[in-house]
């Protein structure tokens, strides 16, 4: 059971939907899916994106994780 919807987490992370699918490690269009209620997230989505929010409340930014690596 997910706390918020993925375009309220999106939304909280302010990611672009290609940004939140590159974040999660799934296609565009799956992200676009879960967002318009046609599929849902399993699991291991959920959670993560359960910590990418606790991240971004700690004031790590996704984005920036993303460029060093």
């Amino acid at each position: 059971r997910m706390n918020r919807t993925p375009a309220e987490t999106r939304a909280m992370l302010e990611l672009s939907r290609r940004e939140m699918a590159m974040a999660m490690g799934v296609h565009r269009e799956t992200w676009a899916k879960w967002e318009r209620d046609e599929r849902q997230p399993d699991r291991a989505a959920v959670k993560l994106m359960e910590l990418l929010c606790l991240l971004h409340q700690h004031n790590i930014n996704v984005n920036e994780l993303e460029k060093k690596k």
